[in-house]
C-alpha cells in the first residue's frame, strides 16, 4: 500500500497541437434520401442562457420545425437539439424533398422563437 501512497514526481499531459479551423461546408454523398442539418457552436450549461437553449430546442422541434418541414414540406422527420455539454445546436431534416426551403424554415423558426411570437407557434 505504501508504493500507492508515495509521492512519485508527476508531469501533467499537455496538449502539444492545434485543432484545425473549419469552414462552413456542404457534402455531397450519393444517396437517395436527402439529409439536411445546420449545426451551430453555441454556449455550454456553465452559461445562464443554457436553459433558454434547452427550452428553444423544444419548441422548434414541436410547434415549428414538425409543422413545416415534415407535414407540409413532406419530409419524412426533422427535429432541433441542443447539447448543452459541448455546446453545439443543431437542426435536421431527413428524406426531405425540399432542402433550399427547410434551411429556410431553420431560420425563420429561430426568429420566431427569439421574437417569442406564440400566436404563430400554437
Amino acid at each position: 500500500m505504501s508504493e500507492i501512497c508515495s509521492n512519485k514526481p508527476f508531469s501533467p499531459w499537455k496538449v502539444e497541437y492545434t485543432s484545425p479551423s473549419v469552414i462552413s461546408q456542404a457534402r455531397l454523398i450519393p444517396s437517395q434520401v436527402a439529409f439536411t442539418s445546420e449545426a451551430f457552436k453555441t454556449i455550454t450549461y456553465l452559461h445562464s442562457h443554457a436553459p433558454a437553449l434547452t427550452i428553444a430546442a423544444t419548441l422548434l422541434d414541436n410547434t415549428i420545425l414538425h409543422r413545416r418541414i415534415r407535414e407540409q414540406g413532406g419530409a419524412y422527420g426533422c427535429g432541433a437539439t441542443y447539447s448543452s455539454t459541448l455546446g453545439h445546436f443543431y437542426l435536421h431534416a431527413f428524406r426531405d424533398p425540399h432542402i433550399s426551403s427547410t434551411l429556410s424554415t431553420f431560420h425563420e423558426a429561430f426568429e420566431e422563437v427569439a421574437a417569442a411570437n406564440s400566436r404563430r407557434m400554437t
